[in-house]
Formats: C-alpha cells, structure tokens, sequence
C-alpha cells in the first residue's frame, strides 16, 4: 500500500512521524490505518460487489463498491482539501500538527478511517448499509478497531452518515449527530466536518470505471440505466472550491426508456430524466455538506459540461451539441426545482433529443 498512497494518505504518514495530537503519544497512527487498510483490502473488499448483489432486497449488477471505490473517494477527499501536488504536503502536515489546518491530526485519521469504512456495510445488502459498519468490524475482527469499541464507534458514526436515515427517520444524518467529541486530553474532535468530507467526496466519486467494461448483455435490464450513467462520466475533478463533471451521452442511449426495477417491469426511465435527478441530488448534497464545512474544505458551485454525441458504423464519434451550465445558490433560496435552470431541462427534454438523433 504505501507505494500507492493517496496525498492524503501520504499527509497521515508525514504527521503521525511526529506522534502529537493523537489520544496515545505512543502509537503510530499511520501504521495503524495500514494495518486496518490491509486487512479490508484481503479481507472485506473483494466481497463486497457480491455480496451487495446477491444480498440486496433487489438483486443485480451495482456500480462497483470494490476496493478501487474506497481509493477513489479518498482521492476526492484530498481534492475537496485543496491536495493536488505531492511538494506541498510537508508545509500542510506542519500546519496540521500545529492545529492550523482544516482538520487536526487525529481528525485527519478518523477521516481516513471513516472512507475506508463508510460502505462495507454493503456486503449484508444495500438495505441499511450504512448502519452495518459495526457489525463488519466485529464479525470479520477489523484490527485495532474491533478491540477498540470507542474508536469503532467513532468511524461508524463519521462513515455511516453518508447516507440513509437516522433512527428518527430523518435523512438529515449529519446535523442530527453530536456537534463534537473529545478524546482524553484532545481537543474537541468535530465529527459533523469529518462526516461531510467523507459524504460529499462519495457523493462525487461516480465514474465511468465503476461501471462494468463489457458490453450491455451482461447487466441485468433493471441495472442498465445507472451503467449508462456512469459511463457517461468522462472526467470528474474538484478544485478551487468548484466540482467539474464532463459528460459525453451517446443520442442513441438517450431516446430509449429503461426497466428500473425487477419487480416491476412496467417501472422505466429516460436517461434525460435519470441524468437531471442526479446532478439535482449532487447540488442538494453540497449545499447540505456545505453547512458542516469549513472554507478550506468547501465545494461552493458544480460546474457541468454536457456533451451529446452520435457513433457511426465505425465507431467514429461526432458531436452532436454541447452544453455547460453551473449549478450554485443564486438569489434568495426556492424550492428544489429551482436547482436546475430552464436551459438545462430543455436541453435535456426529449423533443429536443430526439430532434438531435435525426441530424
């Protein structure tokens, strides 16, 4: 693993060296996460895709969940925290030793951990997932963590609230939490900021590589639309506080209906209507996110790019219309069909596509 760290996996290895700000000055918290790490990635990854599949109220073929997934949300972690060049993670780590960084080093720590666990649940199903971190780390004996009860519990608080609802049925799962923790003769540790990292950094981490490489025979027809979807994501970055996504949809996938569920096969959707619903949720996520977040780790606009396109006989692609619009707050706050504008719904409305199929 440490030959393909993350920079903030890296930024954990550079100031757990200096042993303060973790509750046991004696510990290295850095070969801890790697202890844990390694044993998820023998141990618990690899089983995940299956076990979500097979164990799930509704069966089928899911985006990946596998180890790949936990590395990519760490990547985009990093991002949200401003970490793109490995030269300056030595001045960061000095910062956060000195409690002068968006996160202080044991929060650093409990963030890792947090992503590292925040979907292992789906091994026992998609059905409350997130309530299962628990439940893996003492059934498959996660080290450290599971002779560790209050640490566990702390990572399954962080981890479990990217999602779902609480026990009061309120999908508001962070600010229902406790405001801060401590730790001995830490400091307050500041779960609701750690839990929106981790929410937002999963919210995002959607892609074209979490989808299947074989054709579409393969995917069950209930699953295909959400395949589509995510192969439909080109690139996908954050930085200077903007989340950009690039999408390239091929005409053809856009004016056909899909099954969405198993049970009942009269249930489908477009994937115009798919794709508007989800770049919808992700600016519901940032804007929830964004009441938990410092500025050093806020996302405060999602700039998309959308790209139609059609394939010939020779798989020569020819772009049909592109579009670029930004999703952010403006003006006094509405309601949640006020999140996309009139030119994006137009644009994805289906006389318009099918007008673009005939050209």
């Amino acid at each position: 693993m440490a030959n393909n760290l993350q920079f903030l996996e890296t930024l954990l290895q550079k100031v757990a060296e200096k042993r303060t700000g973790f509750p046991d000055p004696k510990r290295n918290y850095f070969e801890v996460y790697q202890e844990i790490t390694g044993d998820l990635q023998r141990n618990v990854y690899d089983a995940i895709n299956a076990g979500l599949a097979a164990n799930s109220s509704e069966q089928g073929l899911y985006t990946d969940h596998g180890k790949e997934h936990f590395d990519t949300v760490i990547l985009y972690a990093g991002q949200m925290l401003n970490l793109h060049h490995d030269g300056e993670l030595d001045q960061i780590a000095d910062k956060v030793t000195k409690n002068q960084w968006v996160l202080t080093p044991y929060e650093l720590y409990l963030l890792l951990l947090g992503i590292r666990l925040h979907d292992v649940g789906n091994i026992y199903g998609r059905e409350n997932h997130e309530k299962n971190i628990l439940k893996v780390i003492k059934e498959y004996g996660v080290p450290h963590l599971s002779k560790d009860r209050i640490e566990a519990k702390k990572v399954a608080i962080i981890g479990g609230a990217h999602g779902g609802k609480s026990r009061c049925g309120s999908k508001d799962t962070i600010g229902l939490m406790q405001e801060t923790g401590g730790d001995g003769h830490l400091g307050a540790v500041d779960f609701k900021k750690i839990a929106a990292i981790v929410r937002f950094a999963d919210e995002v981490c959607e892609n074209r590589f979490r989808a299947p490489s074989g054709g579409d025979a393969a995917i069950p027809s209930h699953n295909l639309i959400f395949h589509k979807f995510a192969r439909s994501i080109t690139s996908s970055v954050v930085r200077n506080q903007t989340l950009n996504i690039q999408f390239t949809l091929d005409v053809e996938d856009l004016v056909r209906a899909y099954k969405i569920s198993a049970e009942d096969p009269s249930k489908e959707k477009t994937l115009p209507d798919f794709f508007l619903e989800r770049i919808q949720k992700t600016e519901i996520e940032r804007r929830y996110c964004s009441r938990f977040l410092p500025d050093g780790a806020n996302v405060r606009e999602v700039s998309v790019d959308v790209e139609v396109v059609k394939f010939d006989e020779y798989d020569d692609m020819e772009s049909l219309e592109r579009r670029q619009f930004t999703l952010k707050e403006r003006d006094y706050p509405g309601s949640s069909e006020d999140i996309l504008s009139n030119e994006v719904k137009e644009f994805m409305a289906m006389d318009n596509i099918k007008q673009l199929s005939q050209v």
